[in-house]
């Protein structure tokens, strides 16, 4: 009984703390309970500002959608706002870039119309910035107004400060070729040596393991253009590679049990180690190889 008037006592009490948050809109109490914050808007999560708008010297309103003042962007962004038509001499206006501390341009960006610029209304534009720095600082972004007759009644300019950095080009993935080797029915049509392999160029990321690597893309098989051209494998899809290592130009390599199953007849047995021996022999530091299954060398890839 008493756990019950407890229990009672406890959802009243809820109830009303629940109830003084929705009432007084303390927003950090009532969004803490579920039911709180179903009946009000303010527990919804607020969508970062993103623009913002600046005001010219003349009273003109530009409206910028993707930056604000006090942004911290990178050379190369893609400033996007609009602003009167007016403001534009054959589509485009000037927009400078100017250092803070010593309040010099440095480069004139050029904005460009977005659509139809001969109008009073508002027109889309944009531009990228662009400037030769080396480290992050303080700039200033000034947007003149279009004055191509010099006249001081049309000049007109707004001002936006931010921090721009330096531009970092996104390393390109560094890549190297490597050949793996295939029989080919067509070059070797009746299989007089079985021995006979073909390279084919595999095009991989750069690695310190190459020799691994391309015997990876050798598991990995054939493409349908080595397909078209008569290439064929006798190495299972399903193999691993368990180990390899290179000392003295012998390199050592064990193979998952895949690498036998389903293995019939001389011929196949001695494709599928020309396909391996000759994959590791492209590199200067392998003269040899001994290849193992499971840490077996003898008994394995029997005809």
């Amino acid at each position: 009984m008493k756990n019950s008037i407890l229990i009672v006592i406890i959802a009243i009490l809820s109830i009303l703390l629940v109830g003084f948050a929705y009432v007084s809109q303390e927003e950090e109490l009532c969004c803490k309970y579920n039911f709180c914050a179903n009946i009000t808007k303010m527990c919804e999560e607020k969508e970062e500002e993103k623009g913002t708008e600046i005001t010219s010297e003349k009273g003109v309103n530009i409206k910028l959608n993707n930056i604000k003042e006090g942004d911290t962007v990178e050379i190369g962004f893609k400033v996007e706002g609009s602003i009167p038509g007016s403001w534009f001499t054959e589509g485009v206006f000037p927009v400078r870039v100017i250092e803070k501390e010593t309040n010099s341009v440095i480069i004139t960006n050029t904005a460009r119309a977005d659509g139809e610029w001969m109008t009073e209304d508002y027109v889309p534009f944009s531009f990228v910035i662009d400037a030769e720095i080396t480290k992050e600082g303080s700039f200033i972004l000034r947007f003149d107004k279009a004055n191509p007759s010099g006249l001081s009644d049309n000049y007109d300019y707004a001002s936006l400060s931010v921090n721009l950095k330096p531009y970092k080009p996104v390393a390109e993935e560094e890549n190297v070729d490597v050949k793996v080797f295939f029989p080919n029915s067509k070059l070797n049509p009746d299989m007089e040596d079985c021995k006979l392999v073909y390279p084919v160029t595999r095009t991989i990321p750069k690695t310190v393991a190459v020799a691994k690597a391309a015997l990876e893309e050798l598991i990995k098989g054939l493409t349908q253009e080595d397909k078209d051209d008569a290439y064929f494998t006798n190495i299972n899809s399903n193999v691993k590679i368990l180990g390899l290592s290179i000392e003295n130009k012998v390199a050592r390599v064990d193979f998952s049990k895949e690498l036998e199953e389903g293995v019939g007849g001389s011929c196949k047995v001695d494709t599928i180690k020309a396909q391996i021996e000759e994959t590791l022999k492209q590199f200067d530091t392998i003269d040899s190889v001994v290849i193992s299954i499971e840490g077996k060398t003898e008994g394995i890839l029997q005809p």
